[in-house]
């Protein structure tokens, strides 16, 4: 009985060993992965900066966590940079699957790209996963839920809701300090803020799009130079498929999009429409469009299209600060203001 007792104990000891070695190395891992990422990204130009590393996760998991990180940087590759911080940033690795990285922020989070607006948000849960040894870690997969945010600076911080999104995401360097980066994102349940301004309705039923990023070396001091520089080397995005549903609306398309000589967003696509009539008279109802002019393109699209209530396939356009599907203008933004 003692024999036994005492094989029991010391197989029981051993696990216990293997397990805490198995932590010390797991986390040792994770700081040196982090460290050196941070170093990386300081030599190539962006400010880094978060407290010093807490391990904790014993038995069943390495963790390391982070508090009040901010990174910022990039605008060699994209006007203005990318500027992001969060809270607290936690990497997780369970010991029983040490080829996958766990990354999650919490609280809140800001996010800015290029001379765009920054925005605040949090929520319920964001996750994102990182392939480790032979994987590809320039390769992120996100998962969220109740996701709410709104712009930084607003005095409404939460103006939009998100149910569930998903996205993946990768980005490498190409051949003359070029970048190649792309995105897939889904998202589902979106609430919009004031609902009755909204002439399709205050909820998003859904939003997709996969699209890819061409970014030349950009170069220049001031965000005006560096707009000029990306223009000229060709830089673009491609919008490889989009999806949206919206009240009656719903609308695939494809787009190339770029910087025109006035260094305003512009480019070109084309949209599949089916519930474009219906659409119309909420457009009309809202005030958006007179309500002949509704009528006037309900005819003529409906002669375009082979059975009035099927999908009919138009040109998409970004010309001048406005987006049109066909000849119908969607949506007037504001010129972009480098400075």
């Amino acid at each position: 009985m003692r024999r036994w007792l005492g094989l029991v104990i010391g197989l029981g000891m051993a696990v216990v060993g293997a397990d805490l070695l198995a932590w010390r190395v797991a986390t040792a891992r994770m700081q040196a992965a982090l460290e050196s990422q941070v170093a990386s990204m300081r030599a190539g130009g962006w400010m880094v900066r978060c407290s010093a590393p807490e391990r904790s996760g014993l038995p069943w998991s390495a963790t390391l966590a982070v508090s009040n990180v901010r990174v910022q940087g990039g605008a060699s590759a994209m006007p203005g940079g990318v500027a992001w911080s969060a809270d607290r940033l936690v990497l997780s690795i369970a010991l029983t699957d040490p080829w996958h990285m766990s990354v999650a922020p919490q609280g809140e989070e800001t996010l800015r790209l290029s001379h765009l607006p920054a925005v605040a948000f949090t929520a319920d849960q964001l996750l994102a996963s990182v392939p480790l040894g032979g994987g590809r870690p320039d390769h992120l997969a996100v998962t969220a839920a109740a996701v709410s945010g709104g712009l930084l600076h607003s005095h409404r911080r939460q103006d939009v809701r998100i149910g569930q999104l998903s996205a993946e995401i990768y980005a490498h360097p190409a051949a003359g300090g070029a970048v190649d980066a792309g995105l897939t994102f889904s998202a589902r349940d979106i609430g919009l803020p004031d609902t009755g301004r909204w002439p399709l309705g205050g909820n998003v039923n859904a939003f997709a799009a996969a699209l890819t990023l061409a970014s030349p070396p950009v170069s220049g001091a001031d965000p005006r130079a560096q707009a000029q520089s990306w223009h000229d080397g060709g830089g673009q995005v491609s919008i490889q498929s989009l999806e949206l549903r919206w009240g009656p609306l719903s609308l695939q398309g494809d787009a190339r999009l770029g910087l025109d000589a006035n260094l305003q967003p512009a480019g070109t696509g084309h949209a599949r429409a089916a519930g474009f009539g219906p659409a119309l008279d909420a457009l009309a109802d809202a005030g958006v469009i007179g309500p002949g002019i509704a009528v006037t393109y309900k005819a003529v699209l409906g002669l375009m299209a082979s059975d009035p209530a099927s999908a009919i396939t138009l040109p998409l356009t970004l010309r001048d600060s406005t987006l049109s599907l066909g000849q119908i203008p969607l949506a007037r933004f504001q010129d972009v203001v480098w400075r």
